[in-house]
């Protein structure tokens, strides 16, 4: 009996140093995520500097950076945190990784109208975000959604507007891709603020101060262009309201007309209001 109980009180003592290590290290291993999660790191991209928590960009868990700066696998001891100047370095564009650490900030992407979304797509992909739709708190629009190709379109048309677009596209393929950008760049700054629809105004250099280039006004002063624009947006589920104004000059008096006639050589301005 006395052996059988000086075995229990060496189980007994045993089990508890166990217990007690495993607390000890659970204890630790909290504290190192705690330092962990609200560490400031620097991040080098294209050799501009940002700073952050890595608490911020934790929130999206299933990013590139999300994943790198996560408790489970970014330990505090594998970098010098003694020093300061430590960064974490990307080859990629800074100008564009500056939009896309504010979304990891607001959880907004915000687009400026000077941004080619081809390019933030190509950096979206790099760090593994994905833009979600029917986000209840932004009306987001998905950069897929934008995909604007022309091309499908003509292929799909009659044959007979087969050849008129290939004809009207071949000489204006640069001016038109331009003109969807500007669309696509309006979409997405609007969504981005949560809005469901925007205007895309394109205004004659003749009548206005604050104008659209000559080259693009003269493509999209094109009927067959505008209707294009106007199916390829259709096509994605947009609602498309396309609206123009020509030039109004009032008859003479001894005409004995009240009224304006519209000289539709002269246009004043083309818009579409998109909704979605």
């Amino acid at each position: 009996p006395a052996k059988r109980r000086d075995k229990k009180d060496q189980d007994f003592f045993k089990e508890d140093k166990v217990q007690k290590n495993e607390e000890i290290a659970d204890q630790r291993s909290k504290e190192e995520n705690s330092k962990t999660k609200n560490m400031r790191v620097k991040i080098n991209v294209g050799g501009r500097i940002f700073e952050t928590y890595t608490e911020t960009l934790c929130k999206y868990p299933q990013t590139r950076l999300g994943q790198m700066f996560s408790p489970k696998s970014f330990k505090i001891n594998s970098i010098p945190c003694e020093d300061p100047d430590h960064q974490f370095f990307f080859d990629r564009d800074p100008r564009i990784f500056e939009v896309i650490l504010n979304y990891y900030r607001t959880g907004r992407l915000i687009v400026p109208e000077w941004m080619s979304l081809e390019s933030l797509n190509e950096e979206l992909k790099f760090f593994c975000i994905q833009i979600k739709t029917g986000d209840p708190d932004n009306k987001r629009i998905s950069l897929d959604l934008l995909s604007l190709d022309y091309k499908e379109a003509v292929f799909e048309s009659s044959e007979y507007r087969k050849i008129s677009r290939h004809k009207l596209l071949a000489e204006h393929h640069s001016t038109l891709i331009k003109i969807l950008d500007i669309i696509s760049q309006k979409i997405t700054k609007e969504a981005s603020r949560g809005r469901s629809q925007c205007d895309v105004l394109f205004h004659s250099p003749l009548h206005y101060t604050d104008f659209s280039p000559n080259q693009v006004f003269n493509v999209i002063s094109k009927d067959e262009i505008r209707e294009l624009i106007t199916e390829l947006l259709e096509e994605k589920k947009f609602e498309v309201i396309p609206t123009s104004e020509y030039s109004k000059t009032k008859t003479t008096a001894i005409m004995g007309l009240a009224d304006h006639v519209t000289n539709y050589n002269d246009p004043k301005y083309f818009s579409f209001t998109i909704k979605w």
